[in-house]
């Protein structure tokens, strides 16, 4: 993100300005090497229809005499990702008439 887009550098950004930073999250391999967490995450994403990340997870585990985490099970997704969709869609959508929020239409 443009960190100059808003002119607010230090200043508290309203909710749509921090959705804009959010969506423009894109932790690519090479990005994460670059911040140090190579590895820890499923590369992935953000935009305005897609706020859930990677949909992958690996188990790791803390190996104390190498001061580092192991990897000891690869990436893998959830069991049924329609499902945990469509329970997010449902939930989202009775906040929002509940709340009289008007979604955001992505392009």
């Amino acid at each position: 993100m443009d960190k100059k887009k808003y002119n607010k550098i230090g200043q508290p950004l309203t909710s749509e300005e921090f959705r804009d930073g959010y969506e423009m999250i894109n932790l690519t391999e090479a990005r994460m090497k670059e911040l140090g967490i190579e590895g820890m995450l499923a590369p992935f994403q953000l935009s305005c229809s897609q706020h859930e990340g990677a949909g992958k997870f690996a188990l790791m585990q803390w190996d104390g005499k190498a001061q580092a985490f192991k990897k000891v099970r690869d990436w893998t997704g959830p069991n049924d990702p329609v499902a945990i969709r469509a329970q997010i869609v449902e939930s989202a959508a009775k906040y929002a008439e509940e709340n009289k929020i008007t979604s955001k239409k992505c392009s």
